[in-house]
């Protein structure tokens, strides 16, 4: 069994084409959207145009900006299946991904596996595992590439590389986008020991779950 896992913010015509185009039932068996607490279209006035049997709506109480990793992960811990794949708002999946996606599940050897940045699937066990996301990375738009980096320590004994690297060189772009840092971010030192992951407390914000 495998759910599908989102975040919103203030995006009504994405989270429309998203379920349209992303919550194949006969794929995917729940859907979790975590509303980033958006202050002009929640994304409870979007879901009620649709069948909401197995939909599920969380939503963060404050805007902090930019708290998607905070709200995937809350999916994960509320998430009832075995298997789920995350997926941003904006992105979509091939014609092929999806029985990709299931034929990974059905073969038991593989434990994880990375599609796109941003987008996966995986084990929650395994997410949980690791400490999800680092939420001192909300805000920086670089925790996926830690939590990558830490699975990928794991599975293949591989080093953590990217976010800790992102966070001590106080990096302040990327090619695409201009990143501006808190002092207490540029302070952050990721460390490499997986003994330590768990030291850093998830679901540190408050929450609802909203009733469609």
């Amino acid at each position: 069994m495998n759910t599908l896992i989102t975040t919103y913010y203030d995006n009504p015509g994405y989270l429309q084409i998203f379920i349209e185009n992303n919550f194949n039932r006969d794929y995917f068996s729940n859907l979790i959207v975590v509303d980033d607490a958006s202050q002009k279209y929640p994304a409870k006035d979007v879901l009620q145009e649709f069948d909401t049997e197995n939909i599920t709506l969380y939503r963060l109480k404050e805007d902090v900006g930019f708290n998607s990793h905070a709200a995937r992960n809350l999916a994960a811990v509320m998430c009832k299946t075995e298997w789920a794949t995350f997926l941003d708002l904006d992105h979509f999946f091939l014609p092929f991904a999806l029985e990709r996606i299931q034929e990974t599940i059905d073969y038991e050897e593989n434990e994880y596996v990375k599609i796109a940045e941003n987008q996966y699937t995986i084990p929650v066990k395994y997410f949980l595992m690791v400490g999800g996301y680092d939420e001192r990375f909300n805000g920086i738009r670089w925790g996926d590439f830690h939590l990558e980096n830490k699975l990928m320590k794991v599975f293949s004994g591989m080093e953590l590389r990217a976010g800790k690297a992102v966070v001590q060189k106080n990096y302040t772009h990327i090619p695409d986008q201009i990143i501006e840092y808190k002092q207490f971010e540029k302070s952050l030192t990721i460390s490499d020991n997986p003994l330590d992951w768990h030291k850093h407390d998830i679901i540190t914000f408050e929450w609802e779950k909203i009733c469609l």
